[in-house]
């Protein structure tokens, strides 16, 4: 809100309810609104019928909001604590629109989500997105600012998607901040790219990473791997989420946690047999636990992600080319969990499982995004089917 605040009465007149200036004197000394009182055209006028209100502004909209208190002294200090209030919230929020605060803001509401993920990223992507703004503050953003923060990438040379992915996080960081993001004017349309294939793990990089993990990376990993987890559905997977007859495992809200699965859509996961033996081998030594992979102390682990990364770069497995090695911590961004997702899913496609099966397996809402997981067989399996076709035989 802008613009100061104003002691309004709402009463009613012959010509209806009207709203006009309440009249505020000096009685003795004691400051009291005239209740009952208003200023017409320089003129006051008594209309007894009505209550206190107090007039703000959002941009251009009048904002009006009761006062509790008709009493003509007790109405007076209601307003001017209500417009102490304003005051107070409009200073909060003008500081928070300082891009440097703006930023730190939206990063810790993401971290606050658990959305670990997306609070790497989002500090990634913004902290290489504000030295292309001309101003100090998130209202100073403008679209040719994001336009030639797009200019600035392709000339890195980074990808149309990864442009793409940059984008949509500076666009969910504006509407964050309450700015409308269909507006044009505000933010360019999102870049537009190939959709490619999604990016898995190859058998030898499986091998290395467990190899590399300890205990409990590796059950982060299996879990991830043979279960599809997300990262915070791994950070909050309970025990009492296991069904161990059906060797089942339930992706079910966790009201404790404030988690609910993604598009509030519950489902159930096969275990494999292997997994199954591990997850009872290590639910043995971990039985006083309600979390699978919690801390030691029984709080959720949100450093899974931090932690597969430091593993990879100490077991030597870094590119060596992205941004995250070339970064100050040097954690690569090959080395992701999502991605073991993404090979959980291309796996069970390949290995036949069938496509609805997988969809009600994943939790996606509609089967063209789980289809994309269907990629291209290796080459030398592919080389192997294709070779064994007899050709116009």
């Amino acid at each position: 809100m802008n613009r100061a605040a104003t002691l309004m009465w709402y009463c009613k007149t012959p010509e209806g309810w009207r709203r006009f200036p309440a009249i505020v004197i000096n009685d003795r000394g004691v400051k009291r609104i005239k209740i009952g009182w208003v200023m017409v055209d320089g003129q006051e006028m008594h209309y007894p019928q009505g209550r206190l209100q107090i007039r703000q502004y959002r941009g251009k909209d009048k904002i009006y909001s009761k006062i509790d208190a008709n009493d003509p002294v007790m109405g007076l200090v209601e307003f001017t604590r209500a417009r102490q209030r304003h005051l107070t919230s409009g200073k909060a929020a003008e500081n928070t629109k300082l891009l440097k605060n703006a930023v730190k803001a939206y990063i810790a509401d993401c971290k606050a989500r658990k959305a670990m993920e997306a609070a790497e990223h989002a500090e990634r992507v913004l902290n290489e997105f504000i030295p292309c703004v001309a101003g100090s503050y998130v209202s100073a953003i403008k679209r040719e600012h994001i336009l030639a923060f797009h200019k600035r990438l392709r000339q890195r040379g980074l990808s149309d998607r990864t442009i793409f992915n940059y984008h949509e996080r500076i666009r969910a960081f504006l509407r964050f901040h309450g700015l409308d993001v269909k507006d044009h004017k505000v933010i360019p349309p999102a870049p537009k790219y190939v959709e490619g294939l999604p990016q898995i793990y190859t058998p030898d990089q499986l091998n290395a990473i467990r190899e590399a993990a300890t205990p409990e990376m590796r059950m982060t990993i299996d879990m991830a791997l043979k279960l599809g987890l997300r990262e915070r559905e791994l950070t909050y997977a309970e025990w009492s989420d296991i069904d161990w007859d059906r060797k089942v495992y339930r992706v079910q809200e966790k009201s404790r946690y404030k988690f609910r699965p993604k598009d509030n859509e519950q489902r159930e996961i096969t275990i494999p047999a292997d997994l199954s033996e591990d997850l009872k081998a290590w639910h043995e030594k971990h039985k006083q636990a309600r979390l699978i992979l919690g801390t030691k102390t029984g709080h959720p682990n949100t450093h899974l992600l931090r932690t597969l990364k430091r593993t990879a770069k100490r077991a030597g497995l870094n590119c060596g080319q992205c941004d995250g090695c070339k970064g100050d911590l040097g954690e690569c961004g090959e080395w992701y969990l999502h991605r073991f997702r993404a090979t959980y899913l291309t796996s069970l496609l390949r290995g036949g499982v069938d496509a609805r099966s997988v969809q009600a397996m994943a939790g996606h809402s509609d089967l063209t995004t789980t289809l994309r997981y269907l990629k291209p067989a290796a080459a030398s399996d592919l080389q192997e089917k294709v070779s064994a076709i007899e050709w116009g035989r």
